[in-house]
């Protein structure tokens, strides 16, 4: 019998640098080739924050009617993004992402406070928060964040109509314009991101049974082979597993031990001494665990051993 050497697994824990190439580093466990992907989305998602933040600062400066805290608060994020990055890169990748909800979170609550109504555009980053987590946490993540963030727009809305937040700035200017155009533009990318890793893990897949069929098809052809060969033998020849269970033999085995036909064997070494007794030279019955099968399991090897047979209704000698 032959066992196929261990394997030894390479996954890729990819990073993203500022040109989007993908770096490889070596893995210890089947997990990480989801965590090397989700690490990817995460640093690209990082780098969107960063463009997003800049935008909409670009934005309010242009507009000129937002507040200074919430220029402040987008200036914050971007900072935080970098920071995250580098987390990043020190394989922090839970730390990270968690963090990144979480600031997009405060921050767009903060702004939201700030720019006195819930009636803002910012108040559509709620749903690229959404939209990120499910990338980037699958199910758990969609049902927290879409829970977190309607809990906070409850309460913005509820303070807001408590008079508790400060005067609304509401006056239309290319801020809005420049702002609603960010959100589509990050909406576009993680939706991009998100159809991309589809298409990535449905690749894998292909190839992967792409791989098993073929490995299938070059198993059936060394099987017929060997079952040709083993029909060809006059010899009695019998394939055993490592537990002693035959798992293949010829018509000759079959009637060298009075079976039927090769169908009706018995499967397992521990059945043949009903039916058959084994001796060394000088007539001394062998015990199982001497026979010449149960040698070879345990790894001995041996050159002109003889053993006698002797079945219930007559001797054979091999």
């Amino acid at each position: 019998m032959l066992l196929a050497p261990g394997r030894r697994i390479t996954l890729e824990w990819a990073w993203v640098k500022y040109n989007a190439e993908l770096r490889q580093s070596k893995s210890l466990t089947p997990g990480d080739e989801l965590l090397s992907h989700r690490a990817y989305l995460l640093n690209a998602s990082l780098l969107l924050g960063i463009a997003f933040t800049l935008l909409v600062t670009i934005g309010n400066i242009l507009g000129g009617r937002t507040p200074i805290l919430v220029d402040c608060i987008d200036s914050g994020i971007s900072l935080a993004c970098i920071l995250l990055l580098y987390w990043l890169r020190r394989r922090h990748y839970l730390r990270s992402a968690l963090c990144f909800m979480g600031l997009i979170l405060g921050g767009t609550v903060g702004s939201i406070v700030r720019l006195g109504s819930a009636r803002t555009p910012t108040s559509a980053v709620f749903l690229l928060l959404v939209l990120l987590s499910g990338i980037l946490f699958d199910r758990r993540g969609l049902v927290v964040t879409t829970i977190l963030s309607s809990l906070a727009l409850l309460a913005l809305v509820a303070a807001e109509r408590a008079g508790l937040l400060p005067q609304a700035v509401l006056t239309v200017t290319i801020n809005q314009w420049v702002t609603y155009t960010a959100i589509f533009m990050i909406g576009d990318a993680l939706t991009h991101m998100a159809f991309f890793s589809a298409r990535q893990a449905l690749s894998r897949a292909d190839h992967e049974i792409a791989e098993r069929r073929r490995g299938e098809q070059a198993l059936l052809s060394t099987t017929s082979e060997l079952q040709a060969a083993l029909a060809s033998m006059s010899d009695a020849v019998f394939i055993s597993d490592a537990r002693g269970n035959f798992t293949t033999l010829n018509e000759a085995f079959a009637t060298f031990h009075r079976f039927r036909d090769r169908d009706e064997y018995f499967r397992t070494l521990a059945e043949y001494p009903a039916i058959l007794d084994v001796f060394f030279p000088g007539c001394e019955k062998a015990p199982l665990e001497s026979w010449a099968v149960s040698r070879a399991l345990r790894g001995e090897t041996a050159v002109g051993a003889e053993y006698s047979l002797l079945g219930r209704t007559r001797a054979r000698h091999g």
